[in-house]
């Protein structure tokens, strides 16, 4: 029965995250979640942890075998599914050891921290190692569109998930103390306080240093890594969709398109890199875009081009995605599943250099495409001094499964988290601009071709979360660490005394 409470309860978060978006079943899932293990020691812990954690992550990421099948989504699956099943049992481990020391409230605090510590660190785990790791499917990643994702501002994604995870497991443990009115008028007060109390939080849209106005062009055109694509079909796209915003007669600093928009080899054909020339000269103002380059090696890079100027400045992606960008121990893989392996010829390199681009006085930070799930990267644009962050993504090969729009979701969360306007253009879309309260101040639905024209606000301070989140997702993992070597040395001496 706990085992398939546990698959039912992971089943649910299917439906919580976007594009179904029935973000209030959350709570139930994390609850049940939680019940499924609770009492259990170690090993029993892992067996459910470890049903629940391959359901979760397979529930939200099924867009993973839109082109390459079932294998990669239960791979990836089992791996999360493998730390998820280590942490949950450490978690339910140390709270059957020790709960019995606390009574009353204090029990139902302990409880809570415990899951909500362990649940934390595991995120912080798993979104690192191993290869960079997969900072996917966040709790908050389900609440981007309510109040609770304003939690971000203050502090992260670590706080976050920490304060759903912590209202939920305290709401159960101090309810089965004994249902009255009081006791559930204090556990709804506990959802009451998460929701309400980021309102008190000041979170500005008001320009810092002045304005920019941004055109956004979504193409649509085959543009996926195993997509039949014609040659040079992406980068035409992009032109008729700049020139449709050109013919509006309005006026933009910058016009930004999605990672992999020219889609030709700029630098070793001459035409082609006439062609954009030609273009940019006749755009006069700054075009941003995604290519793939190669110098020695093969990058993902952003592309800063000037009129009359020509290239100013390019970011390579820091960040490429393990077993879709590049193979990590290629020869270790290509023995475990030779024909997979085999489909990804080539391997992009990590950049090196900062995201920053200088529009004269003014600092944009670049992402790439899954770099706005990376914590760290968003970080070092602000830390670099963006004032403002674009997005590059291409979504092609996901197709019109829920991916884009739980990308969407995070660089809504994003923008709230950093304080900056956020753009975040795809080659297929959607395709969305952000202010930094995460506000949604246009949209290009997916499949269409089109632009956005928008004036952002440019902004300097650093929200909160900026200083308190890396602090507190690896205070989170250190507390984490400490019960679990707490409960080796009980363990252990409870061993001696038999």
């Amino acid at each position: 029965m706990r085992l398939l409470l546990a698959v039912a309860a992971a089943s649910l978060s299917y439906f919580t995250y976007p594009r179904l978006g029935i973000w209030v079943l959350l709570y139930p899932t994390v609850g049940l979640i939680y019940l499924a293990g609770r009492g259990l020691r170690f090993w029993k812990a892992y067996l459910v942890g470890l049903l629940a954690g391959f359901t979760f992550f397979a529930a939200q990421t099924s867009w993973l075998s839109q082109y390459l099948g079932p294998v990669p989504l239960i791979a990836l699956s089992l791996l999360e599914g493998i730390i998820f099943a280590v942490f949950y049992a450490l978690s339910q481990a140390v709270s059957t050891a020790f709960a019995d020391r606390f009574t009353g409230v204090s029990r139902s605090v302990f409880l809570a921290l415990t899951f909500s510590v362990f649940w934390v660190a595991r995120e912080w785990f798993s979104g690192n190692y191993p290869y960079g790791g997969f900072p996917w499917a966040k709790l908050v990643s389900s609440q981007a569109d309510t109040l609770v994702a304003r939690w971000v501002w203050l502090g992260g994604s670590p706080l976050a998930d920490f304060m759903i995870a912590f209202c939920v497991i305290f709401a159960i443990e101090f309810l089965r103390q004994g249902v009255t009115i009081r006791r559930t008028a204090t556990a709804l007060f506990a959802f009451v306080a998460l929701i309400l109390v980021p309102v008190t939080f000041a979170i500005s849209n008001q320009s810092e240093d002045g304005t920019m106005t941004v055109g956004a062009a979504q193409g649509s055109a085959k543009s996926g890594l195993f997509a039949n694509r014609d040659a040079g079909k992406l980068l035409a796209n992009h032109i008729l969709a700049t020139e449709a915003l050109i013919a509006t007669g309005k006026k933009f600093d910058v016009v930004v398109w999605p990672e992999n928009a020219v889609d030709l080899d700029l630098f070793g054909n001459p035409d082609n890199y006439r062609r954009l020339e030609t273009f940019v000269n006749k755009l006069g103002k700054p075009l941003i875009f995604g290519t793939v380059t190669n110098r020695d090696k093969l990058f993902n890079t952003s592309v800063l081009w000037l009129p009359k100027k020509g290239i100013s400045d390019w970011y390579d992606k820091t960040r490429p995605v393990p077993f879709a960008e590049y193979v990590p121990d290629r020869a270790f893989w290509s023995k475990i599943a030779p024909d997979l392996i085999g489909l990804l010829s080539y391997d992009f390199a990590p950049g090196k250099r900062d995201g920053i681009f200088k529009l004269g006085d003014k600092r944009t930070g670049i992402l790439i495409c899954f770099e706005i799930a990376v914590d760290q990267v968003s970080r070092q644009l602000v830390s670099g001094g963006a004032e403002v962050i674009f997005s590059q993504t291409n979504n092609s090969d996901f197709g019109k499964s829920d991916e884009a729009y739980q990308q969407l979701a995070i660089a809504r969360l994003r923008a709230i988290e950093t304080g900056r306007a956020l753009v975040n253009i795809s080659t297929v879309g959607p395709s969305a601009v952000y202010l930094p309260d995460g506000s949604a101040q246009n949209y290009l639905s997916a499949y269409q071709r089109g632009f956005m024209l928008d004036t952002v606000p440019l902004r300097t301070s650093k929200t909160p979360a900026m200083f308190i989140a890396e602090p507190l997702e690896l205070g989170f993992a250190a507390v984490a660490l400490v019960l679990s070597l707490l409960l080796m040395a009980s363990n252990t001496k409870r061993r001696l005394k038999k």
